[in-house]
């Protein structure tokens, strides 16, 4: 790895060495003054201040100031312009008169050229083929690299993200619902921004549904915004080919097996689905389910094994309280409590299984009605809430009573 700081890469010239595709352009705009080489000259500077390319300068210290000096000027072919002057390399800034030098980045030399007001533009190499930049060119130059570097700001890529996901979802709503569907994406970007993810995962999280759901192909999300996004949207995309079950065994095996960011985009994306649904089912009760491909029951089977395949989210910091509202959210929509309170016992049913908790043992264990007996009618139907507060005070009693004995 190269851990040279900018001082070093400056002094041993390593930041000079790319000029010489900025000559190759120049040699060629003064061969064949086209606007196709004018082009190539404008990228190949602009690829030059993106790499922090350096020009040489030749300057004068000032006598009282020591840390202080002038940059030297040049006439151009009209005498009466003057021009800053810069030099590609060594060879280049050697044609001339002895002077005193220093490297400067190119994109702060045309700062200073457009702050001093009798400066005309800049010179590249002056005593060689020389090529005049003027003011106007310069000002383009700096635009584009501001536009450029705008490309890669995080903010300007998420609101780009925003406006493109709203564009490619317009007119679709969530299942069931007046609710434009973008409300969704727009939650799983919020999520992830409450993780901690990198702004490539929240711009997934707004994409996640574009490549499945809409026109978008993973090649327009390249082009947009990178690999590295397109990576990540294409592995949470299912095949609609294959049947409802099909596709969510793979992704539940996927979910087991994937890097900890796609984990981060599953999570977010099955938190936002979640919390819709349990918002839903509060409204219309069991009827929800006759909304999506897959009942209940099935829909119980695949959050429950996503919980397992996502349940290394629970230990980190960033996710570990999504988490665990995934399986709140859970339990409130697929799992129902009876409590027997003369037995003092719990009683969990969760899709075709119950489990069971007591006093005296306050650990869940599956309960069999067929060799253990049916429950009892007296066990009351009670909340999550509930149930988890009298489970952890149970368990608090029978931790003290541990304590005790040992």
């Amino acid at each position: 790895m190269d851990n040279k700081t900018w001082e070093e890469r400056a002094e041993s010239g390593e930041l000079l060495i790319g000029n010489v595709n900025i000559k190759n352009a120049i040699e060629k705009i003064l061969d064949d003054p086209t606007d196709e080489n004018a082009d190539e000259f404008a990228l190949t500077l602009l690829d030059r201040m993106l790499e922090f390319g350096q020009f040489i300068v030749p300057i004068e210290s000032l006598p009282d100031d020591p840390e202080s000096f002038l940059f030297k000027t040049i006439s151009g072919e009209d005498e009466s312009d003057i021009f800053l002057a810069a030099f590609t390399d060594e060879e280049e800034f050697e044609r001339g008169p002895e002077s005193e030098k220093l490297l400067y980045f190119i994109d702060a030399l045309f700062e200073h050229a457009l702050e001093y007001e009798d400066a005309a533009g800049v010179v590249i190499n002056p005593w060689g083929d020389a090529f005049e930049l003027p003011r106007d060119m310069i000002e383009k130059a700096l635009e584009a690299k501001r536009e450029r570097l705008e490309e890669f700001d995080p903010r300007k890529r998420l609101d780009n993200a925003i406006v493109y996901a709203t564009a490619v979802h317009s007119g679709q709503n969530r299942k069931g619902t007046d609710r434009p569907y973008i409300t969704h994406p727009l939650e799983v970007m919020s999520i992830l921004n409450h993780m901690k993810a990198d702004s490539n995962l929240m711009i997934a999280g707004l994409l996640h549904d574009t490549v499945e759901d809409t026109e978008a192909t993973i090649e327009d999300i390249i082009e947009r915004f990178g690999d590295d996004v397109a990576n990540l949207v294409g592995s949470h995309s299912e095949n609609k080919e294959l049947s409802w079950e099909e596709r969510k065994t793979q992704a539940i095996e996927h979910a087991r097996n994937a890097d900890i960011r796609t984990k981060l985009l599953i999570l977010a994306d099955k938190v936002s689905n979640l919390r819709t649904m349990y918002a839903d089912y509060k409204c219309v009760g069991e009827d929800l389910w006759t909304r999506f491909n897959a009942g209940k029951d099935m829909q119980s089977w695949y959050y429950s094994e996503i919980q397992d395949a996502l349940s290394e989210m629970q230990n980190y910091i960033e996710t570990e309280s999504i988490y665990w509202e995934m399986v709140e959210l859970y339990k409130d929509l697929f799992v129902k409590f009876r409590f027997d309170e003369k037995a003092m016992a719990i009683y969990q049913f969760n899709s075709d299984t119950i489990f069971k908790l007591t006093k005296d043992y306050p650990e869940w264990v599956e309960y069999d009605e067929e060799t253990e007996g049916r429950i009892p009618e007296r066990a009351v139907e009670i909340g999550r809430k509930r149930a988890e507060g009298i489970e952890d005070g149970w368990r608090d009693e029978f931790m003290a009573a541990s304590t005790k004995l040992n």
